[in-house]
């Protein structure tokens, strides 16, 4: 994503935002100024959520598991 997107006022919910590609997915969303949902089933998720509350970003936890589809 281009850094001049600007998403001010867009959310976004992110899933697998722990670690990798998600966090890394999730930390541009903020950096494009798009509010962020993260879920994941690592708790270390709240620690990037306070990250990016530190830095006046939009961000929220969810606790959850996205099983396979059956």
């Amino acid at each position: 994503m281009p850094s001049s997107v600007v998403l001010n006022g867009r959310s976004a919910v992110v899933t697998g935002g722990a670690s990798g590609i998600g966090e890394a997915i999730a930390r541009k969303l903020v950096d494009s100024c798009a509010a962020v949902t993260i879920g994941d089933i690592r708790s270390s998720v709240p620690r990037i959520v306070n990250e990016i509350l530190a830095r006046e970003g939009r961000a929220e936890f969810i606790l959850t598991d996205v099983p396979p589809p059956h």
